[in-house]
């Protein structure tokens, strides 16, 4: 067990309510609502939601009968969803996540989110922010001195560039013993997963694994190019970021065809492959692949918006920039040149998009558990309004609403193992809510249409929520005379 003063604040603090809007320390009756029961896909009208400080009271058929001095909130006409989760995110440094990122995702109704690069050696790059950090965000949200969501933190990334094998570096190891120490580095620190990335070698991965789950910690991440999918998933990693590794262990034909594809992903080829492996790709060949994910408990967060590449010419005409600080949207302009490296100045990406997009709706009709994740705050791809980009693209896939749903709602709690408190509206449940003015079960893209987001003892309705993103603007806007923030 962790018994570290970090690890217990985090286990606390992942889900610990936020700061408020507008206090509840009154009953609060959302009257008249139909809530959507995503686990059912169905919709229950006429119930009297009932929330004591930050937890839901009652879920009952509507009456006038009213808890004593209870705040009421108009419910007809309107749909009640769980909160909502991004789970694959960035943030960005301490000023700018406070002041933008983290209210942002609030003002969109996103509740909860996994922070993919949650710590770093210090003193940090100047976009990164140490898991120190996270947890004092954490801890001002529990003291309502700031707004943002529940918050899960990956350690420093492992693999996104090549270890030094010449010259020790505790943050970048490069044997199996540097990664059982990076793992105890990491545990003691208190991060709540290990991410690797695609440099990661074979030894380092299988340590990393092993040690991860000594220290009780998941490991989650790309599926680096030393091994397969298949072998991430028998490894024990908990979750696949951005459907890596599925295209070339699905490519048909010979093992020695794959083996041929796979090494090319490494050199100046790694586009040409790619696309052959999307030519070649198999059903039958993927479902032995899902079976094990299925069979390993494989958790896979799509991100289909981030293989939306027509964004190399839209995201800077994007209205959203406008909550962008200045200094990360040049930062933008710099990692979007080191991408299109890869996919070139004007990409024919529709092959890959459609691909991906099968891939994940044969992955749901296989049992394959689906969580929606964005990569939000990589660029041209914007914190909140991204998710219900990618619930979108994942019902344009083949999932149907009620299973886009539940890939933000009732999958990210199970994922947590915290499915008694969060993902569905229920009597005992963490009151973090989206009040909406539309069925998103007769189409996802009504997750847009907020009214009113509520997150454990608080009420932001559209007032507040313009509020946020008033705020976030103005920040966005000083930025552009004072760059050093």
């Amino acid at each position: 067990m962790r018994a570290n003063f970090y690890s217990l604040l985090s286990t606390f603090l992942l889900f610990a309510p936020p700061g408020c809007a507008v206090a509840m320390p009154a009953p609060v009756v959302i009257r008249d609502v139909t809530v959507v029961n995503v686990e059912r896909g169905i919709v229950e009208p006429g119930k009297d939601v009932v929330i004591q400080g930050d937890k839901i009271a009652s879920v009952e058929k509507s009456s006038q009968a009213t808890p004593r001095g209870a705040q009421i909130i108009d419910g007809s006409g309107k749909y009640l969803i769980p909160g909502l989760w991004d789970m694959h995110t960035h943030t960005a440094s301490d000023t700018i996540s406070r002041e933008s990122i983290l209210p942002v995702f609030i003002a969109h109704g996103v509740t909860g989110i996994r922070i993919m690069l949650g710590d770093c050696p210090e003193p940090c790059a100047r976009y990164d922010a140490p898991i120190s950090t996270i947890r004092q965000w954490q801890a001002d949200i529990l003291a309502n001195r700031q707004v943002g969501p529940r918050l899960s933190a990956a350690s420093f990334t492992v693999g996104a560039s090549a270890p030094d094998q010449e010259e020790h570096d505790p943050w970048r190891p490069a044997t199996a013993e540097e990664a059982r120490s990076f793992v105890a580095m990491e545990a003691g620190r208190g991060v709540d997963m290990i991410k690797v990335h695609n440099l990661v070698p074979r030894p380092v991965y299988f340590a990393l694994a092993e040690a991860a789950r000594e220290h009780q910690l998941d490991l989650v991440g790309h599926v680096p190019r030393s091994i397969t999918a298949s072998e991430a998933a028998r490894a024990g990693q908990k979750s696949i970021e951005h459907l890596f590794g599925i295209l070339e262990e699905c490519a048909g034909q010979s093992p020695a065809i794959r083996d041929r594809l796979r090494q090319q992903l490494n050199g100046d080829t790694a586009y040409s492959a790619l696309k052959e492996m999307a030519r070649r790709y198999d059903s039958s060949q993927c479902r032995k692949l899902f079976k094990t994910f299925v069979e390993q408990g494989t958790w896979h967060v799509p991100t289909l918006v981030l293989y939306r590449h027509e964004r190399v010419h839209s995201w800077p005409a994007n209205p959203d920039n406008r909550y962008i600080a200045a200094p990360l949207l040049e930062e933008w302009k710099d990692w979007q040149a080191w991408e299109l490296a890869f996919f070139g100045e004007s990409p024919d990406s529709a092959w890959l998009q459609a691909a991906l997009a099968r891939v994940t709706d044969e992955m749901q009709a296989a049992g394959v558990g689906i969580l929606a994740g964005t990569d939000a705050n990589w660029w041209g791809i914007y914190p909140g309004s991204s998710l219900h980009e990618e619930l979108a693209l994942l019902a344009d896939a083949g999932l149907s609403p009620a299973e886009a749903l539940r890939a933000a709602t009732l999958n990210p709690a199970a994922y947590f193992g915290r499915s008694s408190e969060l993902g569905t509206v229920e009597a005992g449940k963490y009151a973090d809510l989206v009040l909406l003015e539309a069925n998103p079960l007769e189409s996802i893209t009504n997750t847009r249409h907020i009214h009113t987001v509520l997150f454990n003892g608080e009420i932001y309705g559209s007032s507040a929520i313009g509020q946020l993103l008033s705020e976030a603007e103005r920040f966005a806007s000083r930025t552009k005379q004072q760059p050093e923030i």
